[in-house]
């Protein structure tokens, strides 16, 4: 957990117990939600890349990026890539520490690039630029336009890069040639993100509520326009775990019925360490992290 004053700690998972804890940089830094791959954590401030030992805290590695970084980075084998505020997409070479390669979208870029195969990744401005890239060298593999950007993080499925947009639609793209699959829209903005699950997206948008699509033909199955939300995880195949804004609700997975609800108050997010049968972790503004698991 990234705090205030730039104080990063790591928790072990089954206590709670504080496993280390320290400050990277000055109070004022600002730093991105890190990224783990094995034993090391990802930290990025606005121009800084740590590496660093996620049994320690140690310091592994820290590199000057020379550039203004906006989003957390996608790390693929030894390279690091992040958007920038500047519409710009680049890949930072973390064995020798030079800049690999940059590619200039038509606008900021707000969400992490995402990994959609084994060769391409996929990102998208605030204008509604949307591209794949090959990770070695940029280049441009399938383009595709919307009317705006987005609050969320992008989804794939290796076949559909799925966006909720704010553009009030939500759009599946073929990954390959760009082709659109489907658009559903919305009466506003879409800004909650949404989640796949075996060949199903569970989406919110204002005028339906919680929606269940079938990613193959846009379908949607079922809606609850009574509630709405980021759906955290799904357990025992039958209940979704929804996470509002301010309340905690199980849902019936294949109904979309109300199943339970709780409020939760003074909540500043909220995080599921998997999508089937996960813990729920929830963050208190004042500091607390609690730990939700099935009974």
């Amino acid at each position: 957990f990234v705090g205030s004053g730039s104080t990063l700690s790591v928790l072990e998972a089954n206590t709670g117990k504080v496993r280390w804890s320290r400050q990277l940089d000055r109070s004022t830094t600002r730093f991105v939600e890190p990224v783990r791959r094995d034993d090391t954590l990802y930290a990025a401030s606005d121009t800084e890349l740590w590496e660093l030992s996620l049994r320690n805290g140690n310091t592994i590695d820290r590199d000057s990026m020379g550039t203004l970084v906006n989003t957390s980075p996608l790390i693929v084998d030894n390279l690091a890539i992040f958007g920038t505020l500047a519409g710009e997409l680049f890949a930072f070479q973390m064995d020798n520490d030079f800049k690999l390669w940059s590619y200039k979208f038509d606008g900021p870029i707000e969400q992490p690039a995402i990994q959609v195969s084994d060769e391409f990744i996929a990102a998208i401005s605030q204008k509604g630029e949307i591209r794949t890239l090959e990770t070695i060298n940029a280049h441009s593999g399938m383009t595709a336009k919307i009317a705006g950007g987005t609050d969320t993080e992008l989804l794939t499925d290796g076949i559909g890069l799925y966006i909720a947009s704010l553009d009030q639609s939500l759009y599946a793209f073929d990954i390959v040639d760009g082709f659109r699959y489907w658009r559903i829209r919305s009466s506003d903005p879409i800004t909650v993100q949404h989640t796949l699950h075996e060949g199903l997206l569970y989406a919110s948008t204002r005028d339906k509520g919680l929606m269940c699509i079938d990613t193959a033909t846009g379908d949607v199955l079922w809606n609850n326009p009574e509630i709405g939300g980021w759906v955290l995880s799904v357990v025992d195949d039958s209940e979704l775990i929804v996470w509002s804004g301010f309340e905690m609700l199980a849902i019936d997975k294949d109904r979309g019925d109300i199943i339970a609800r709780t409020p939760l108050k003074n909540i500043s997010g909220v995080r599921t360490d998997n999508i089937t049968d996960g813990n729920i972790y929830v963050i208190t503004y004042e500091g607390s992290v609690a730990k939700f698991g099935r009974r």
